[in-house]
């Protein structure tokens, strides 16, 4: 037990890492302009430029995970993380800086999809959501980690530390992992399956999986969720410091604080009522709220702290379901498909949020959410029609 409990301690660590590294640019952006020439429509690009790269990684490094040993996928994705993150600390150039921010963006990618399959492989599936559950706070951790700064010290320095943090994790990783060997048998006794399947068969059973059509669902859900987390990580956070009358570090963790007990309730939620209805239910919350924030004269801390709680209950959610549907020798296939779709939410809030808002002012971003309410209420609308026709040739199949 106190070894399964090093192994999910290490893995929550080195994902925590990874999140953190993706968040630093625009959490000590106001320290990095005094050095380096940043405009408004530089930060729309780099935001554009941070999430195309994600959705590139999602692509290639979520389905490299079904190639590649997770101990050892994981390991290298920190380091050249890790690597990103002291060259980044040397940098003065706009240029150079965006460039290093989509690597870290690539390199970290795979980060949720390996240590997913860790959990899957190392632990007991009824004990998926809540690890999951928890493991989804590791971002909220690394926006709490990125409030730290110390006196004297700026974000070069905090880039040198988050380097050498970084190459200590790995190498714990390893201690711990090793120690045992990668593919002894977890906890329940079952042995880690070591599948050799073909291409083809790998991709007719991929096929027949997307042709349920809940995994696009799931994808375009989860596209709504990221939008607003990835509206929280970047613009929310500059939209509070506009206030000269509010305190931007209270809501920061007002944020987080929301976001932790909104991932760590997910379980107990979903022992209550069903994961469908809440998945969904939460995935509006999380749009309402994000339109809510804009819609008031002031921001409200209230509001923010709900948003970080929806916005993290509906990842959970989601990512659950998705584990779910997906047979665990399809996962890295599964979360690829899902990723890139679900990442164009978080690349719509860069460059094209900001040429929309400079059409029609700012003062508009509630109403864009609102109307991405309605949107999804279609979506769901469809997927009940799609799931009833697929329900009904089922039947007619079984009569013939």
């Amino acid at each position: 037990m106190t070894r399964q409990i090093l192994k999910f301690v290490i893995v929550y660590i080195c994902y925590t890492y990874c999140v953190y590294a993706r968040k630093f640019f625009f959490n000590y952006l106001d320290e990095i302009t005094l050095e380096i020439d940043i405009t408004p429509s530089s930060i729309g690009l780099i935001i554009s430029i941070q999430y195309g790269a994600l959705i590139l990684g999602k692509m290639i490094m979520s389905a490299a995970v079904d190639f590649i040993k997770p101990l050892k996928f994981l390991s290298l994705s920190v380091m050249l993380v890790s690597s990103c993150i002291f060259m980044l600390g040397r940098t003065v150039n706009l240029e150079k800086v965006s460039f290093l921010i989509a690597m870290i963006s690539f390199f970290q990618s795979g980060a949720w999809c390996v240590v997913a399959k860790l959990m899957t492989l190392y632990f007991n599936k009824s004990s998926l959501p809540f690890l999951l559950s928890i493991l989804i706070t590791g971002n909220n951790l690394a926006g709490m980690l990125l409030l730290v700064r110390f006196d004297n010290q700026n974000w070069k320095d905090t880039l040198v530390i988050a380097g050498g943090v970084g190459v200590a994790s790995v190498v714990l990783l390893h201690l711990v992992f090793e120690s045992d060997g990668e593919d002894k048998p977890n906890t329940d006794g079952a042995i880690i399956e070591k599948k050799e399947m073909s291409t083809a068969s790998d991709f007719n059973k991929f096929m027949k999986l997307l042709s349920r059509g809940e995994l696009l669902f799931v994808a375009i859900s989860y596209l709504f969720v990221l939008e607003c987390r990835a509206l929280a990580d970047t613009r929310n956070i500059m939209y509070v410091k506009s206030f000269a009358s509010v305190n931007s570090e209270q809501f920061q963790i007002a944020y987080e604080i929301g976001a932790i007990l909104g991932a760590l309730s997910t379980g107990f939620i979903a022992t209550k009522l069903p994961l469908s209805f809440c998945s969904k239910g939460i995935t509006i919350l999380a749009l309402v709220l994000t339109a809510v924030l804009y819609l008031t004269n002031e921001p409200s801390i209230i509001c923010m702290f709900g948003i970080g709680a929806s916005i993290n209950m509906g990842i959970s959610f989601w990512e659950t379901v998705g584990i779910f549907l997906t047979p665990p020798d399809l996962l890295g296939k599964s979360v690829a498909f899902v990723s890139t779709i679900s990442n164009l939410g978080p690349i719509l809030t860069g460059f094209p949020f900001e040429y929309i808002l400079s059409v029609i002012g700012e003062h508009s971003i509630a109403n864009i959410f609102f109307a991405q309410i309605i949107i999804y209420s279609a979506v769901i609308l469809l997927k009940y029609g799609y799931t009833n026709i697929l329900l009904s040739r089922q039947s007619i199949k079984k009569l013939e």
